[in-house]
């Protein structure tokens, strides 16, 4: 500063206006105008930040928000295939299948149970405990109320050597957030399930529906069902 105001002190020689003179005056005229800002520009300026980062904010939270909704959609729509696909291979390879009722009575044709059970033979890959085909497995396949949303259920899986399993949340639970409790259902020609009945003189068939929901069952948002009808192999044709 000492120095710029040293040149700016130096007087224009005499004789006429030289290009030194003309740049101090300049550089003068720039030095007088230079102030800092007010009180009020000060706030004006805080308050166009605030409204700024309050803004980005929102926008960050809500991204993220969106980003954990799809992931958990994503992991139940796997887990729902996931158990499908699973039941299905076990209901191909199963020597016989019944559809129960809560209090574990077998339904009628045409009337939807919470459990499915299934005698698999040891030859089947997927009966999880033994690779001796003269051993029998007994599955259960059974919703019980969900510990993740209220109102929900859950899909578990119990296997035994010994006698059926009866239906409880142990063993393994293989999907989540089920908006009904009675997802089986055993068509017959006179009687249909989910408005599909059996065609005459073909294989048995259970219909599987699990309806996906994960804001509960009364909400109608990331909502999804996984259907099938899965054929009896094992079983005879009428």
């Amino acid at each position: 500063m000492r120095r710029l105001a040293r040149l700016l002190a130096v007087r224009t020689p005499r004789g006429g206006t030289t290009a030194a003179a003309h740049a101090l005056r300049r550089a003068r005229a720039r030095v007088a105008e230079e102030h800092g800002i007010s009180f009020v520009e000060l706030l004006v300026t805080m308050a166009i930040t605030v409204i700024m980062v309050t803004a980005l904010t929102s926008v960050i939270v809500e991204a993220s928000k969106a980003e954990v909704r799809t992931s958990r959609t994503t992991q139940a729509q796997d887990q729902g295939r996931l158990a499908l696909d699973t039941l299905r291979r076990e209901l191909h390879c199963a020597n016989s299948v019944s559809v129960v009722n809560a209090s574990g009575t077998a339904v009628s044709a045409g009337t939807g149970g919470n459990q499915i059970r299934i005698t698999l033979g040891g030859y089947c890959p997927s009966n999880g405990l033994t690779t001796n085909a003269a051993t029998t497995v007994y599955v259960t396949w059974c919703t019980s109320a969900s510990t993740m949303k209220t109102g929900d259920y859950a899909l578990w899986r119990r296997a035994s050597t010994s006698s059926q399993p009866a239906c409880a949340a142990t063993g393994r639970k293989w999907a989540d957030y089920l908006t009904t409790a009675v997802p089986f259902c055993l068509p017959s020609t006179t009687a249909a399930c989910g408005g599909v009945l059996k065609t005459a003189l073909s294989l048995p068939t259970v219909r599987v529906t699990l309806p996906v929901n994960l804001n509960g069952p009364t909400s109608t948002t990331q909502a999804f069902r996984l259907v099938d009808d899965i054929a009896l192999r094992n079983s005879v044709r009428v």
